[in-house]
């Protein structure tokens, strides 16, 4: 298979692979300070709850700590760090990046798989640390941030 098709992944694919590596590369020290925050839409200022399910990963290449926040139905989020979940991260400069809910295939009433249909609402730009845009600053302190992000356009 062509090297190309590895940057075709599915974006729900593309997450799954970073938490596994991040799980095995041990994600950091587990004295870290507690992160939490609410994502919302910046035309509004509603939070993103039609983002349930999906991720936030914060990635600081200066700490070599990375984290891994579950998106729930309010659009708030906590952090965790490593295989064992452990809140907390160490003071510094973090990059972001948000995923939205990750459908999956589902069986049609032939038994077929097929992708169900879902309008996206995240532009794909905030699936990459380097195109997302998004940093974070954790201090030695219980940190609590707002994230804003814009929506698909139609």
């Amino acid at each position: 298979m062509p090297m190309k098709s590895a940057t075709r992944l599915r974006p729900g694919l593309r997450v799954l692979i970073l938490l596994a590596v991040l799980t095995l590369v041990g994600c950091g020290s587990s004295g870290g300070y507690p992160v939490e925050g609410a994502l919302v839409w910046s035309d509004d200022g509603k939070p993103a709850t039609n983002l349930a399910g999906g991720t936030v990963v914060l990635d600081s290449p200066e700490t070599r700590t990375s984290g891994v926040g579950e998106i729930d139905k309010e659009g708030k989020f906590r952090v965790k760090v490593g295989a064992s979940g452990t809140a907390g991260l160490p003071p510094g400069k973090y990059r972001v990046l948000v995923t939205g809910p990750h459908a999956d295939e589902q069986d049609d009433d032939r038994g077929a798989k097929k992708k169900p249909e879902r309008k996206e609402v995240l532009p794909s730009r905030y699936q990459t640390f380097e195109t997302s845009r998004l940093e974070v600053t954790v201090e030695a302190k219980s940190n609590e941030f707002t994230l804003k992000l814009d929506r698909v356009k139609p």
